[in-house]
């Protein structure tokens, strides 16, 4: 858990938040909870690969956010320092 906060705090104070993905880790988040509360009707194997389906979409999503140029603004009051 501290190191889910830690990290969490770093991306922050580096990149700022990005909308997008708070979206989309908070849709995830509530996706869980629904799954926890009726997943006890799905065999296990029925439950892990729904499980395994929804973190494997939030990983893909995150990272090809990730990979666009625009995905972390710089926080405000920073400069960008260009190389020549």
């Amino acid at each position: 858990m501290h190191l889910c906060c830690a990290s969490v705090i770093q991306g922050v104070t580096a990149w700022g938040i990005v909308p997008a993905i708070v979206r989309a880790r908070i849709t995830v988040a509530g996706l869980l909870v629904t799954l926890v509360f009726t997943g006890a009707g799905l065999s296990q194997v029925a439950f892990v690969a729904v499980l395994f389906a929804i973190l494997t979409t939030l990983v893909a999503f995150e990272t090809s956010r990730n990979m666009r140029p625009d995905a972390h603004p710089a926080p405000e009051g920073t400069r960008l320092v260009k190389n020549r």
